[in-house]
């Protein structure tokens, strides 16, 4: 019957995305795209609201890379707690340390891409690293193994930025949506259709930045900062991917169910902005994963379940979670096989929802 149809359908097309759309990245060299450049002069950019605890565990991390040509620009964007004075106190101690200050009340009418364009705008060097001020790296490499992927080819280099491992259940539910998020983001830089990147981890130069134009054609839209403008930027450089652990950057990961679903709503009002093949790629990748449950709930209910619906389904369950758990393995990014399967259908409940309810809540603020 026609639903039978639909079902080895949508089935194909996963099947398409999985083993052969994703499979880029396990064959992805850590090193397969180092340059010479050793020693390019780099400005790291932080936005900071609110961010005195973060700061205080954290700078001085990125302050104590082992690099020679750096400095550290942190925007203070309209704080109301000691994140001024934290900075104040680093920068007796690094004079490769700089703070810009937007006062409190610009904070609410331009967002954080109002403090991105301030700190790249008074940059010194022409090579930009952004993160956030509640991230640390993995080594004090960071700034030397990113650095390393720029060339004349690629002034953009996107990077990967975990969440800390925690063990709880909806720690495990973030883990499996943000490793679903990088197997798409990295395999399509590498097939050269790049749609985003991760701007708690992103590289660019301050030529490319301006030559897009920076933020000013998405200024108006609270998100997209780490993909829209990456969408833009394509237009005028090829892009490169660093996979090395030692450029990780991690961050905690929201503690409460509220907290993860104000954070996901707010990054699904970019969606709608992006480009019609990129919509339709993601769109397609999410839509037959959807019917494909849906469909195997309708078998389920009407009793019509067959060997050739079961194996099918089975064998497309097996492949998708050998998949992701090699990736995950490769990369150490925490997600084992035997939690795709449960973890994948919490992700499609969870991406319906917040999808609808993004189109119904418009924010002014990043935080």
């Amino acid at each position: 019957m026609v639903i039978e149809y639909l079902f080895y359908l949508t089935i194909g097309v996963q099947l398409v995305f999985y083993c052969i759309l994703f499979m880029k990245i396990l064959f992805l060299h850590p090193k397969a795209k180092v340059s010479n450049n050793h020693d390019l002069p780099i400005s790291v950019i932080i936005c900071a609201h609110n961010e005195e605890e973060n700061l205080k565990s954290y700078l001085s991390q990125i302050l104590e890379q082992d690099y020679i040509d750096f400095e550290v620009i942190v925007v203070n964007d309209g704080s109301t707690d000691g994140t001024l004075d934290v900075l104040h106190y680093y920068e007796k101690q690094y004079p490769h340390l700089r703070i810009i200050s937007i006062h409190e009340s610009e904070k609410m009418t331009f967002g954080k891409k109002r403090a991105l364009d301030l700190g790249i705008q008074n940059a010194k060097n022409p090579y930009l690293l952004l993160t956030d001020a509640d991230c640390f790296p993995e080594s004090s490499y960071w700034i030397a193994k990113m650095s390393k992927y720029f060339d004349e080819k690629h002034r953009m280099v996107l990077g990967v930025a975990p969440y800390c491992h925690n063990v709880s259940f909806l720690h495990d539910i973030i883990r499996y949506e943000t490793i679903t998020t990088l197997i798409q983001y990295v395999n399509y830089a590498l097939w050269h259709i790049p749609y985003m990147g991760v701007g708690r981890n992103l590289g660019y130069t301050k030529e490319l930045y301006n030559e897009v134009g920076g933020m000013s054609s998405h200024e108006n839209i609270i998100s997209g900062d780490d993909d829209l403008f990456v969408q833009q930027a394509v237009q005028y450089t090829q892009v490169a991917v660093c996979m090395e652990k030692e450029t990780y950057l991690y961050s905690q990961a929201p503690d409460t169910w509220k907290k993860w679903w104000k954070q996901k709503t707010r990054h699904y009002t970019t969606g709608g902005w992006y480009s019609w093949k990129h919509q339709l790629l993601l769109g397609l990748f999410i839509a037959s994963k959807v019917l494909v449950y849906l469909i195997i709930i309708y078998f389920i209910l009407l009793g019509i379940m067959n060997i050739n619906i079961v194996s099918t389904f089975v064998v497309f369950l097996s492949l998708m979670s050998i998949i992701v758990h090699l990736i995950s393995h490769k990369y150490s990014l925490g997600i084992k096989g035997f939690q795709v399967v449960y973890l994948d259908i919490i992700f499609v409940m969870t991406m319906i929802v917040q999808g609808i309810q993004s189109k119904m809540i418009h924010r002014k603020d990043w935080k």
